[in-house]
């Protein structure tokens, strides 16, 4: 056989691979639809609307912390471990977390249903967010059972079930959302942010149906195929894995929620009214970091694939792998965050103009650009360390660095605006991936080359900047489409020689070790 066509097969059937472009597929077609569907949404409902639509996502993010990303963690990692051993216990473990979840998620969705008016008038001091409050405690319970299922499927290294749920339920969610618009102006009724919280909540029921319906089939097959194992108490391990990333999540979604909760107050304190605060704070929070974050779905799923396979690593006693993996992760994070900054910075104020048809969020695009590297460092290391067993590094590195923001918020916002914001945003994030990496040098042997994968990269994206600002002054764009046309054959030439680049700096010195660990099962 080609040896070529080996290496291919070895790439193609390795599970980290394998899932994270099956991970990285869903999450990049779900949000191109989900940030075209929200700039639709935007002109539907406002930029009002949007910020008015923005204020409930701190407590849903509060309410899913305490019921589905630790369970979801948790159930990934010990079925992980589960199969390192060669186990068939990964149905009771999926089972036993998911009935704590639940259990969490019924109690949590209640007290937030029955309390909606106290939450809408005293905490987010917005009454009109009162019907959004009780269509999102609805969807608690639902995501419950979804996100536990995903981390049973994610702990196998079966990444199209998770995939799947989030394809179909972003799709089901904007369709819905879609034929509600379109009765509502038929009927002529005045189109608000209840809309899209509905769409969430029947996006939330079809996902769940296709996760439920995978698992029962699954369950099935294994007590046709598997012979019981003895009944083990998987409460403790569960809860004491659990507990951690519970309150990591929590702490930090308090925090941010918060945070985003007196944003507007400080706008107004600023000097902006209401409504101003409100149409700013959706056009910051709503449109441009969903964009600035729209690259990072390539590694959300590296990180999302990089969790059980560290943690199965961890329990053959596999430190070779480990080190390979995590600094070659490393390595391409650090590159691709390089790449997603630099295309932000230069292209930033024409994608405001063109996407949002406003200057000003252009301005945002350029500065929060420079989050992405720091970024997606921070969910690579964080995913090492917790697959690791460390998660109380990351809890702590987690609420020094959300405290850092709220500060900048208080501070910086009254005196300075938005940019406030934007700057805690930035230090907060270098300061997390900085003592991420520290913490995760004194477990894992890892090495990178700060001149080939941060000095040279950089640089290059510098001249590149330097060059395009040239050339721009050559060449005037009479229309939008005309804009656009420049702007991708800019951005191509730039990928192509930023790839060349990063070729000639890591992949003569990595390659070995790169088909080491692709050969690896």
């Amino acid at each position: 056989m080609n040896p070529n066509n080996t290496s291919f097969l070895k790439y193609k059937n390795n599970p980290i691979v394998k899932g994270t472009f099956i991970l990285t597929f869903a999450g990049i077609l779900t949000r191109i639809i989900g940030f075209f569907f929200r700039i639709f949404l935007s002109r539907c409902i406002g930029a009002e609307g949007i910020g008015i639509y923005q204020l409930i996502f701190p407590i849903q993010a509060i309410c899913y912390s305490l019921c589905t990303s630790g369970y979801e963690l948790s159930i990934s990692k010990l079925v992980a471990s589960a199969h390192a051993k060669n186990q068939k216990s990964s149905m009771q473990i999926l089972k036993t977390g998911l009935m704590m979840s639940l259990s969490v998620s019924v109690i949590i969705a209640m007290f937030v249903y029955f309390n909606n008016e106290f939450i809408s008038t005293r905490i987010l001091a917005e009454e009109r967010c009162k019907n959004l409050i009780r269509w999102m405690s609805i969807t608690i319970p639902l995501a419950s059972i979804h996100s536990c299922i995903c981390g049973y499927y994610l702990g196998i290294k079966k990444a199209s079930v998770p995939a799947w749920s989030q394809l179909i339920e972003q799709c089901t969610r904007v369709l819905s959302i879609w034929i509600i618009i379109q009765i509502c102006y038929e009927k002529g009724i005045a189109i608000t942010a209840e809309t899209a919280v509905i769409g969430s909540f029947i996006g939330e029921i079809f996902s769940v149906l296709y996760t439920v319906y995978c698992i029962s089939n699954a369950d099935k097959q294994m007590k046709q195929t598997v012979i019981p194992l003895p009944k083990t108490n998987y409460f403790n391990k569960i809860f004491k894995l659990s507990l951690p990333l519970t309150l990591n999540r929590l702490m930090l979604s308090i925090i941010q929620s918060i945070q985003s909760i007196l944003i507007p107050f400080c706008l107004i304190s600023y000097g902006l009214t209401s409504s101003e605060a409100l149409s700013l704070y959706g056009i910051c929070l709503g449109l441009v970091l969903p964009l600035i974050m729209f690259p990072g779905a390539l590694v959300n799923s590296i990180s999302l694939m990089l969790l059980p396979t560290i943690a199965e690593a961890e329990y053959s006693k596999d430190s070779s792998h480990i080190s390979n993996t995590s600094d070659h992760t490393l390595k391409f994070c650090c590159l691709f965050g390089i790449y997603c900054a630099g295309i932000f910075v230069i292209f930033g104020n024409p994608i405001g103009v063109l996407l949002f048809n406003n200057a000003t969020s252009g301005t945002y695009i350029c500065i929060l650009g420079f989050l992405c590297p720091f970024l997606y460092i921070t969910a690579t290391l964080a995913s090492i360390l917790n697959g690791l067993g460390y998660t109380h590094i990351t809890f702590i590195h987690s609420v020094v660095t959300t405290l850092i923001q709220l500060f900048c918020t208080i501070i910086l916002i009254p005196g300075i605006g938005i940019v406030g914001y934007l700057m805690g945003l930035l230090v907060s994030s270098i300061i997390s991936s900085v003592s991420h990496y520290i913490s995760a040098k004194k477990y894992v042997k890892f090495h990178i080359d700060a001149w080939n994968t941060f000095l040279i990269p950089t640089l290059t994206f510098v001249i590149f900047h330097l060059g395009i600002n040239f050339i721009n002054q050559f060449i005037n764009c009479h229309s939008p489409i005309q804009e656009f046309m420049k702007m991708g054959l800019e951005s191509c030439i730039i990928t192509v020689i930023y790839l060349l680049v990063c070729h000639r700096c890591n992949y003569s010195k990595s390659s070995a070790k790169l088909h080491h660990i692709i050969s690896e099962p």
